[in-house]
Formats: C-alpha cells, structure tokens, sequence
C-alpha cells in the first residue's frame, strides 16, 4: 500500500490508446514531456501528444524500419529529435518529428540492442549483439570509435555531467567508465545474472540496476554502496525509471505488474496489476505521469493492435485552465503596459500546452485576433478608448506573442484555422524575413513550421500567401555568401528547411517555385557541402533530391550547379 497518505499507483487516472498494430517494445518521452515516442513489431515509432492531465492523442507515424524496432531514446536537449534501432538492422535512425522524416541513418558494425544520449547530444553509445559499443558523433553523423567486449552489453546510461558511461553487462555488475577515455573506473556489483536496467535521478543521488535475478538495488552515488534491494518480483526484471522529483522508481520486467517504490522511504506505492507483460515504464520528466507499454491482441475483426497507457496522479479538474486562458487573453488587449503583455503571451503559451481546456478558452476569447492585433500595433480595447496602441517595437512582446501563434498552430486544428484567419500566417512572415533577429526568425520559422504541419489547408493557405520565397531567402541568408556556413542561425536552418519540405512535397508548382527562387538551390547546396550542421545537411539533401525528381526544376538546378561550380573555380584561382 501507499505509505504516508499517497495515492496507490493502482488508483491513478489512465489514458489509453491503440498506438500499433503489434506489439510495443520501447518507450521514451521528450526532454519537454509533452511527447510520448513508441517503437513496435510493426516496425514503425509513433509519437503521441499528451497533456499534463493526462489526455493522449495520436500525433505522427515514422516509418522507414525493416524490423521490430527494439529501442528508441529522445535527443536529451532538443524536443523534436530521436534516435531509433530495430532488430537485425545494422544502423542508427535519426528522426525529426516535426516533419515525420528520416534525418540521417548511420550504419554500424552489428544489430543493435541499446543505445544512450550523452547529455548535450554530441553522442550516442550504441551496443550491439555481438558486445561492441559504438560511438555516433551525431554533428558528422558517423561512428567515430567501436569498443569490443569480452563480455555482454546489455543498457547504457551517460551521467549527467557525461564524464561516465555506464554500461549493464552479463557479468552481474554494471561498469563505470571515464568518457571519453572509456577506461573502468570501478563496478557496482550486486547481482548474481545479467543485468538488464540502469537508471540514475534527476538530483544525481541514485541509481538503480536491475537484472535477471529479479533484484533491483539502489545505490547512492556518493559512496557507490548499495543501499537498499528491492525482491518483489519474481521474474527477471526489464525496465526501472525515476520520476521527475527523484520521489519513485517504477519496476517492471516479465511479471505481468508494475511497481513502484517511494526512493527515500523504500515504501510501496502498490502494485499495479496488469493482463499482459510490460515491455518498458518511463516517467515524464515534468510529471507524476509514468507510462508504460500496454497490452497487445486482437480486435473483433481479428486485427492485431497494441496499447499505450500513460498513468497519471490525480490533479484538480481540467476545466480550471478554460477561465485562466480567457484571463491571459484579455490582459493581451487590455494592459497598457507592454512587459504585462509580454508575460500574459508566454503564460497563455504555456497554458496552451499543458491543457486541452485552455486551448476551449483561447477560442472563445479569441486568442489568435488579439495577438495579430497587436503585433500590428493595435487594440480592439486601445481603439475603444481612444488611447495611444500599445507599441509592437518591446522585442520581447513581439517574440512572444510569435510564439503563442505557433503553439496556437500546434495546439488543434480549430486553432491553426483562426491562426490563419486572423492575419497571423501574414505576420509569421514579416518576422522571418532575412532582415529581422534571429530570435524573432526562429520563432517565426517554428511557428510556420506547426502551421504546415497542421494539414494540407493550411499547406494551400501559406503557398497561396507566398510563403515559398521568403523561406528560401532565409536560406540564402543562413547559408552565407561564401561556402561556410555562419556559427549562428543553425535552429533557423533547418526549420526554414523543414517548412520548405512540407510545403513543396508532392507538388510539383511549389518544387518549381522553390527551384526558381533567387539563390535558393545554391543555398541548398552549400548546406549539403557544410560539416558543421548534420540536421541541415540531411533535410537539405532530402529536398534537393525531391527537386531533382521533378522535369521542370532540373534546369534551375542545373544552372545553379553550375554557377556554384564557377563559383568554386573563381575562390580557387584567388586562392593560389
């Protein structure tokens, strides 16, 4: 039972969804919490938005393996990226899931069982079956080390200051290595089979192992002496995962339950009976939310389907965010003072995301009209009163009423529609012209970027409106006028790339459109020639590829080509 008046797990509010066809195997949630990735049998990755309350909704399919995808792990910094392994496949998959695509695929000496982010995403430490560990530098998108084992490598976890890579193996024990020396530095050893799991708290004061002996032990990271064992299951165990405030650990392996433990306490928060054996738990990291993989059968038709069931303590009623939503936005039109509305905008963002009532209260109150308003210097409430508008030159204003369009966009297609009716796609593209900051660019082309992907309307909205040129004149800002690419500008890159991508794919006129604009296809280019930006240089290519598939653009692209050429020759004869 719960000790000291907390909910048993049992008791907590659940969502579930029929996220695969088969059966889940790996679950991971973005740095932001707000993204719920799933790898299955059907070897596809889904990616699930869920609220803070717990409300889950189908968002992107990713396809492109050829087997069960094993396991998959979010980019530790940036909320849209991943990294996915399936089965007998040989290689690493990048992702970005704001255009569904296949960023880059590196191969890699075996098939691959586990892999970890180093924590400011230069790295990823991939095992495979035959016990090597790969290294991925993800900005060259290559392996840049292979370290063999003697021995089996089973989960991998970097510390949070990515001096150490620790490593589960077959021995019983689990190696602390320096990185990126990868030299043992000591073994926490307390198991008698493989071990399987490991996992570390946000506060740096645990960690847990768990493997086939069916123990879990939790070790203090001061004196690296294990403190505590958990024996409540009796089978081997598979998965352990923190919550958000280093409160609970969640434990699971072949025993049809979860279990989750109060860390300081060592109580139980019950047991969470299940009719299937869960492949994977992981917590939010934002929320008490844990979710796990859910149960796998066959419909009344005889289709085979698998589940998702994020699992989330009780919280006060939604409905409590709709009122909150409707006050921000009258603060928006209403305040004379512009750091007021400031803080209205980026709080009504936030409130955005956390609730799908709050997206009910921006509606009614129109949310989207009063920021294009005032991002155009004017006010229903500053009309009226005949008083001077409030000034959209506050930068901080401008970038985050442009921030609020672009969680409006992203919240609900209802929402991306009054975006576009309010003028807001107008004003999303004044503020990525070239000339603006690069903070109000970035915003801008992010906030274009959940428009597109909000459907084909708003795809036809914003080629109509002539959203092709102004993002390719971004690209030929970004890309320079030589064959470097500027330090700064990189997150403006490559989502004027994605925009670009989603704009142009499938249709012939815009691929044209693109292809025609000045600079464009250079830019492109150039892109695909730097080292320093793997992201860019990926979607770049993509991009270039659908262009060149189509009869009309290949002239554009073969002049282009060849001024770069002439270019190349021009920078070479000053160089000698």
């Amino acid at each position: 039972m719960a000790g000291g008046g907390e909910v048993p797990i049992s008791q907590w509010e659940q969502s579930v969804v029929r996220a695969h066809r088969r059966k889940v195997f790996t679950l991971d949630w973005n740095s932001e919490g707000k993204r719920l990735a799933s790898g299955a049998v059907d070897q596809t990755v889904r990616i699930n938005r869920v609220d803070a309350y717990c409300a889950i909704k189908q968002e992107a399919e990713l396809r492109g393996h050829s087997d069960t995808v094993t396991n998959l792990s979010w980019h530790p910094t940036h909320p849209d990226k991943l990294a996915s392994i399936a089965g007998a496949e040989k290689s690493v998959r990048f992702w970005d899931t704001r255009s569904a695509r296949n960023t880059a695929t590196v191969s890699t000496p075996g098939a691959n069982l586990y892999l970890a982010w180093s924590p400011e995403g230069h790295y990823l430490a991939v095992a495979n079956k035959e016990d090597v560990v790969s290294l991925v530098d993800t900005r060259r998108m290559k392996v840049v080390h292979k370290y063999p084992h003697k021995y089996q490598v089973n989960d991998l976890m970097f510390t949070r200051d990515g001096k150490q890579l620790l490593q589960c193996t077959g021995q019983g024990e689990v190696e602390m290595l320096s990185f990126p020396e990868m030299k043992r530095q000591r073994a926490l050893k307390g198991h008698t089979a493989n071990v399987m799991a490991v996992a570390m708290d946000k506060q740096e004061r645990w960690i847990a192992t768990a493997g086939g002996d069916a123990v879990a032990c939790l070790w203090d990271t001061q004196d690296h002496i294990c403190q505590r064992t958990y024996i409540g299951m009796d089978m081997p165990i598979l998965s352990l995962s923190f919550s958000h405030d280093s409160r609970y650990l969640a434990i699971c392996g072949e025993q049809m339950a979860i279990d989750v433990e109060n860390v300081e306490t060592g109580e139980s928060l019950g047991r969470l009976a299940l009719q299937y054996t869960p492949e994977d738990v992981a917590w939010n990291p934002r929320h008490h939310m844990l979710a796990h993989a859910g149960a796998h059968g066959k419909d009344q038709y005889g289709a085979e389907y698998a589940e998702i069931s994020p699992q989330s303590a009780p919280y006060a009623p939604s409905a409590d965010f709709e009122p909150l939503a409707g006050a921000l936005c009258l603060l928006l039109d209403s305040a004379s003072d512009p750091a007021v509305q400031r803080n209205a905008a980026a709080a009504l963002s936030a409130s955005l995301e956390a609730s799908d009532s709050a997206v009910q209260g921006a509606i009614e109150n129109r949310a989207a009209e009063r920021a294009v308003l005032l991002l155009e210097g004017s006010s229903e409430a500053a009309a009226a009163d005949g008083v001077a508008p409030p000034t959209p030159a506050d930068p901080g204003l401008r970038l985050n009423l442009l921030v609020l369009l672009g969680t409006l966009a992203e919240a609900s297609e209802a929402t991306a529609q009054l975006v576009l009716d309010a003028g807001g796609l107008q004003q999303l593209l004044l503020a990525a012209d070239a000339g603006q900051s690069e903070q109000l660019q970035e915003a801008a082309a992010d906030g274009l970027c959940k428009l597109a992907s909000s459907g084909g309307v708003a795809k036809d909205a914003m080629a109509a409106a002539g959203a092709v040129p102004p993002l390719a004149a971004l690209l030929t800002a970004s890309a320079g006028d030589g064959g470097a690419l500027p330090a700064a500008g990189g997150e403006v890159r490559v989502r004027a790339l994605l925009c670009l991508g989603m704009l142009v794919g499938g249709v012939p006129a815009r691929q044209l459109e693109l292809a025609s604009a000045a600079g464009a296809v250079r830019a492109l280019l150039r892109i695909m020639r730097q080292q320093d930006d793997a992201d860019a240089q990926q979607v770049a290519a993509g991009l270039f590829r659908e262009l060149a598939a189509n009869g009309e653009a290949k002239a554009a692209l073969a002049a282009a080509l060849q001024e770069q050429q002439a270019a190349d020759a021009a920078q070479q004869r000053f160089v000698g």
